[in-house]
């Protein structure tokens, strides 16, 4: 079984180990783990270069600065998933995307051919 995992914020061990018990792990099963940075965002910032306080290049360089933040955020989630998923022994992938996450979750378990999508805001404490 392909499985699409999607991560983002705290308890991603936590969620992760749910979703283990919760869907179990075969030998030949594939874990992907995903993490979607959310752009809407970002496209909201955005339009603060076209009011009068965001004008010039403080807009640009504060949307920089919020994309820099959120890729390296992406990257540390990712890594905790990789650890915890190594550590398991779970054979899988990491696969980052953005925008909206609806869309990109759709998406990728499409580009993946995902049997089963497991969404983190779904699972309970």
């Amino acid at each position: 079984m392909r499985l699409l995992v999607t991560i983002s914020g705290a308890r991603i061990e936590a969620m992760l180990a749910q979703v283990a018990e919760r869907v179990g792990r075969g030998a030949d099963d594939e874990w992907l783990a995903l993490h979607v940075t959310d752009t809407r965002p970002l496209d909201e910032a955005g339009q603060l270069g076209s009011g009068l306080l965001g004008r010039g290049r403080r807009a640009a360089e504060m949307l920089e600065r919020i994309r820099e933040t959120a890729a390296a955020a992406a990257g540390r989630e990712l890594a905790i998933a990789d650890t915890w998923l190594t550590e398991q022994g779970v054979r899988h992938r990491l696969i980052s995307r953005t925008g909206r996450p609806e869309r990109e979750i759709i998406a990728a378990a499409a580009a993946e051919h995902a049997d089963l999508i497991a969404l983190g805001a779904g699972l309970g404490a």
